[in-house]
């Protein structure tokens, strides 16, 4: 697990692409969408690749306002099940 971290200080939206390591299962994207959507996160972009018969990669780009919430999203996002790791993305998708 990559922790993300968010300047103190900040306290405008920011824009954050971050990359989900996911076991390859039926009904998975939902449940992500579900995750951000009840945090109220704007995603701007969400694409889904299988990576073999058992994994799979989401590469997402997101509106975030706070460390709160990104802890809080990370947090919500692990407890997914299926979610094997998250990390932040330095290209935006």
């Amino acid at each position: 697990i990559v922790f993300l971290s968010w300047q103190d200080d900040v306290d405008i939206d920011m824009s954050v692409s971050m990359t989900i390591e996911v076991l390859n299962k039926s009904g998975l994207l939902a449940d992500v969408s579900s995750a951000l959507g009840a945090l109220k996160v704007n995603i701007h972009s969400i694409y889904a690749k299988e990576v073999n018969q058992e994994y799979g990669k989401l590469a997402l780009t997101v509106t975030l306002h706070s460390q709160q919430h990104l802890e809080q999203l990370s947090k919500r996002l692990l407890s997914v099940d299926g979610v094997e790791k998250i990390y932040r993305s330095l290209e935006k998708f």
